[in-house]
């Protein structure tokens, strides 16, 4: 499906006729259910070189929301044009995919319905190809929308098949292909595959119901054209210190995780306010000493994470550039998720050339205070 990446321009244009109309359908749920009543409606008298243009992209983003708890989806925002020009015709278009993304490079969003020309992106793989880099025993999450199938292999050995279910038109048009699969089967390949002999499968079923090999090391991503899309996957070392992943919202609108498993730090920074008060009791000339002079109010704190990579792949420069860009970053811990606003502004792009062994540090800072003080 066409895609409508709101955080950039996307221009609706009319050229027949002397003045359009626009009407803009939005929802969510199934695609087949478009609203009946037009969520919008403009209108524009034509220039004098015999066209009028819509500009929408901030009418389409109040639509899309966002939010993690561990769970990787993206609930779909549908959207529909249709232009009635005053001379001319009425021109409807087709169900487009509006997602919390943005383009790059003199890349214009536009569509011309009375032509039914369309310059919208129909990206299949919702993530910028490169190598990752997980953990052992880590999921591997890849976003996809469009694609038919997602492959995932361990030393050569397939591991699991996921296969897309966004041509029954669920509630979820942009998927998310976990690594996380049926393990009794990789099991049983692997042992074959050392020369080994499974001598009772109906009792290795049954415990390998209880262990998950999350381990993967290539993943291809075959799409509706049959092409296949390859993506690799690098293992991080164990190291002493625990593993701490953010997810944001990349540049495709999807959910994209990075892992820190480097060594990673939490601090605390405190603000207040202060008065100082009189506490002299003249009538028993006291000066009160166990009372406060200066009284402190308004107090609050904000928790701070400083955040480190082990050795990545060079595709990581571009994953952090997305990271920073993004406008919505969660923090997960031990199951535990929040969200956080990423502190540094600047960005150094690392390449093995100029930077040898490439690493990131990255500070975030927590959304809520440490005292709930949400009204």
């Amino acid at each position: 499906m066409r895609k409508l990446y709101t955080r950039s321009p996307i221009f609706v244009q009319s050229s027949t006729g002397t003045s359009a109309e626009l009407s803009i359908k939005i929802w969510t749920g199934s695609v087949a259910t478009p609203p009946i009543t037009d969520t919008y409606t403009l209108n524009k008298t034509h220039n004098s070189n015999g066209k009028a243009t819509f500009e929408v992209s901030d009418l389409l983003s109040d639509y899309i929301e966002h939010s993690f708890t561990g769970t990787y989806e993206s609930s779909p925002v549908y959207v529909k044009f249709t232009v009635d020009e005053t001379g001319g015709g009425e021109d409807e278009g087709v169900v487009l995919l509006a997602v919390d993304g943005y383009t790059e490079g003199d890349y214009v969003q536009y569509c011309v319905l009375s032509s039914q020309e369309y310059n919208f992106k129909d990206d299949e793989v919702m993530m910028t190809l490169g190598t990752l880099a997980t953990p052992e025993d880590t999921t591997t999450v890849v976003p996809i929308e469009g694609a038919s199938t997602v492959i995932f292999f361990k030393d050569d050995v397939q591991k699991f098949v996921y296969t897309s279910n966004a041509a029954t038109y669920s509630t979820q048009e942009i998927e998310y292909a976990t690594s996380a699969g049926h393990s009794a089967s990789t099991f049983y390949a692997r042992v074959i595959l050392d020369g080994g002999t499974v001598i009772d499968e109906h009792c290795s079923d049954e415990i390998m119901e209880f262990v998950t090999e999350l381990d993967v090391d290539t993943i291809y991503i075959v799409k509706e054209d049959g092409n296949a899309e390859v993506i690799n996957v690098e293992q991080l070392p164990c190291n002493k210190y625990e593993n701490l992943k953010l997810t944001f919202v990349n540049k495709f609108g999807a959910l994209q995780d990075i892992h820190f498993s480097a060594k990673n730090s939490k601090s605390y920074k405190f603000e207040g306010e202060e008065y100082k008060s009189l506490n002299f009791d003249y009538d028993n000339l006291s000066n009160n000493y166990n009372q406060h002079s200066t009284t402190s109010f308004n107090k609050n704190g904000e928790t701070i994470h400083k955040l480190n990579t082990d050795f990545l792949p060079e595709a990581y420069s571009e994953y952090f550039k997305q990271l920073l860009m993004s406008e919505r970053v969660w923090l997960e811990h031990k199951g535990t998720v929040v969200p956080v606003n990423v502190s540094k502004s600047s960005l150094e792009h690392k390449t093995h050339v100029n930077n040898g062994l490439v690493r990131f540090e990255i500070t975030v800072k927590e959304s809520h205070n440490i005292a709930t003080n949400v009204r």
